[in-house]
């Protein structure tokens, strides 16, 4: 296995089987603060070359200059990466793993609003973070879905180029925040947000709900909604 140069490999690896996929911008804003991008470009070469990781090319259609525009390359776990972090007591229960092409966009905003939560944790010396996908917010029916949940433990981490898995959503002995993130693509008809809206509320009003909710997650998350524009925000709120 070639030398990963400066990168914490295990560390970066239990971050793609908590994400699922990340572009090179995204590493580095969370691996690599203090490097160049032609040094997180090359790292990642060798990983890829080791089979650690792979690379999942895609493209969007742009109408306006009526062109299909090539996107940065997602980054995800090989079954050779993942046995490299396998029984670390920091690898989720329940590795993420990239979904349909066709879902791409839409979990590409739900990582960089997680990427987003580190960076911003970690101003405030972000001790641990936890992630859950895909979480159910009816108990009586399978939608709405949450894209996900975010915890953010506050202590005395301080190591800029590495990120504080915690396979432990709920910390006795540090201070915490709980987000749960909505990525939306200007796609869903109203009517789907006010759902969502709704079920949000009604997990903070109904103690059955509630209850529920917390003997499986923990404390009621704050709803974070993450929009392509202002306008469409706007909308949302």
């Amino acid at each position: 296995m070639s030398p990963s140069r400066g990168l914490d490999l295990t560390n970066f690896l239990l971050g793609l089987a908590w994400l699922g996929e990340l572009d090179r911008h995204q590493i580095k804003r969370l691996w690599f603060v203090d490097k160049s991008q032609s040094t997180v470009e090359k790292t990642l070469a060798r990983l890829h070359k080791d089979e650690l990781i792979t690379k999942r090319a895609w493209s969007l259609r742009d109408e306006q200059r009526e062109a299909t525009v090539p996107q940065l390359v997602r980054w995800s776990l090989t079954p050779k990466g993942l046995a490299v972090v396998k029984a670390s007591d920091q690898c989720p229960a329940r590795p993420a793993t990239p979904r349909q092409q066709r879902l791409i966009v839409h979990d590409l905003r739900t990582t960089e609003a997680i990427v987003r939560l580190i960076e911003i944790g970690r101003r405030s010396k972000l001790s641990g973070i936890y992630v859950a996908h895909e979480l159910r917010l009816n108990p009586e029916e399978k939608r709405p879905i949450c894209d996900a949940l975010v915890v953010v433990q506050f202590g005395t981490f301080d190591q800029p180029n590495l990120v504080p898995w915690s396979s432990d959503p709920v910390s006795e002995d540090e201070g915490q925040l709980r987000f749960a993130i909505e990525a939306d693509n200007d796609s869903e008809p109203l009517g789907v947000i006010a759902g969502k809206a709704r079920a949000y509320r009604r997990l903070d009003e109904d103690d059955a709900w509630a209850a529920w909710w917390m003997r499986q997650h923990g404390p009621l998350p704050i709803p974070l909604w993450g929009a392509p524009s202002e306008a469409r925000a706007t909308t949302i709120h």
